[in-house]
C-alpha cells in the first residue's frame, strides 16, 4: 500500500479523509481502509527487528531514530523530536508526545496522530 501512496503522489502518510479527497476509485479506497486497520511495525520506523537486532532495511517513514534513553537491548523505541513510539507493549503500539498519547495504535490512529506529518521514504 505504501508504494501505491507514492505512485499516487503522496509525500506523507495521508489520513483516510485526505486519501478519499484525492482518490476516486472505490476499490482502492476500500483497500486503504483495510490497510489502516493494521498495527504499525518497528521496521516501519527504525532498522531493528522484534528481538532488538539491527537489520538492513529501509524504513517506510523518514527521520526516525532509536531513542537510546528509553530503549534497551531488546526493546527499541523510535523517536523523532518529542514524539516516541513504543512497540510490543502490553497495550500494543503506544505513541506519545508531550501533549498526547494513543495506545492500541493502528495506522489509522498513527496517521491522525501525526496529521500528515509522517514523511514517506
Amino acid at each position: 500500500m505504501i508504494q501505491t501512496l507514492k505512485e499516487l503522489g503522496f509525500k506523507t502518510a495521508p489520513t483516510l479523509n485526505q486519501f478519499v479527497k484525492k482518490v476516486k476509485d472505490l476499490d482502492l479506497i476500500l483497500k486503504y481502509v483495510k490497510f489502516l486497520d493494521n498495527k504499525p511495525q518497528r521496521t516501519d520506523f527504525i532498522n531493528y527487528d522484534s528481538e532488538g537486532f539491527q537489520i538492513d532495511n529501509t524504513p517506510i517513514f523518514k527521520g526516525w531514530e532509536v531513542c537510546e534513553a528509553t530503549s534497551n537491548e531488546k526493546l527499541k523505541v523510535a523517536k523523532k523530536g518529542d514524539n516516541r513510539i513504543y512497540f510490543d507493549t502490553g497495550d500494543g503500539v503506544l505513541v506519545m508526545n508531550k501533549t498526547n498519547a494513543c495506545d492500541q495504535t493502528t495506522y489509522n490512529d498513527l496517521f491522525i496522530f501525526f496529521d500528515g506529518n509522517l514523511k514517506l521514504n
